[in-house]
């Protein structure tokens, strides 16, 4: 299978954006808020919001236990669309996304803004969130850099240079073969895992304006922002 990837610059345009409740804000990680035209709130990141004079959301999402009523209901008074969802088995992160499969019926990017820095349990959560959804391609947009998945197979990578500076391979789902094209420390069929006798990528850089990676499982791709 072949997948192609838009450059990070171009992945942050998506038209779907959901706001989480973390703290990682600056105009890199919440570029892509304003002008998406579905933005999804993630419970209480409805507050944020306000905290950082965003655009009303199209969309309020999860459970309600960490927002303000007060907040809630000044927004329901506003005419925006509220969706509770009781369910404990689920971040609300993974509700607004039900919302876009089921209501919003959309499967392409989604940029997910505040969703990395903050509580490391909340940030791995939304790593394997990232990395298991499928078929939409979620993009976690943080304050230096941008993460997005890497699909079983070839995945062709375009590179904005200077602007996509120091990029990395997660296996977050366990052992995975890896093989690269494009970088300045290629890979040739090298299993990267986090167990002690595997290695992992953490520092490489792209020397090309396509990079191709070759992965056997859902992995992560993480590329550093430069100027941010």
């Amino acid at each position: 299978m072949k997948t192609v990837v838009k450059s990070a610059r171009q992945l942050l345009s998506a038209d779907v954006a959901i706001l989480l409740n973390g703290k990682d804000a600056n105009e890199t990680s919440l570029s892509n808020w304003n002008r998406a035209k579905t933005r999804l709130c993630a419970d209480g990141a409805l507050q944020r919001v306000k905290e950082y004079s965003l655009c009303k959301p199209t969309h309020v999402v999860g459970d309600f236990d960490s927002i303000s009523p007060d907040l809630l209901n000044e927004y329901e008074i506003g005419g925006g669309f509220v969706k509770k969802i009781d369910c404990q088995n689920s971040t609300d992160f993974q509700k607004c996304l039900q919302v876009i499969e089921h209501d919003i019926k959309y499967c392409g990017d989604i940029v997910v803004s505040l969703g990395l820095g903050g509580r490391r349990d909340h940030e791995h959560l939304n790593l394997r969130t990232a990395v298991n959804t499928t078929p939409s391609n979620i993009i976690l947009a943080g304050s230096c850099s941008v993460i997005h998945p890497l699909r079983p197979g070839l995945n062709i990578i375009n590179i904005e240079t200077p602007y996509d500076s120091g990029v990395g391979i997660l296996p977050l789902l366990g052992p995975t073969m890896t093989t690269t094209k494009g970088l300045k420390w290629d890979l040739n069929g090298v299993e990267l895992g986090y167990h002690d006798s595997l290695m992992w990528t953490s520092s490489n850089e792209p020397i090309s304006d396509v990079v191709e990676v070759t992965v056997d499982r859902p992995a992560l791709w993480t590329i550093s922002l430069s100027g941010s």
